[in-house]
């Protein structure tokens, strides 16, 4: 599942660049 773990991680990445915009 490496596919997931890489998902998983864009997410992460997405959450405080979201915030960081904000």
């Amino acid at each position: 599942g490496r596919i997931l773990w890489l998902r998983f991680y864009q997410i992460c990445l997405c959450i405080p660049s979201k915030i960081d915009f904000t």
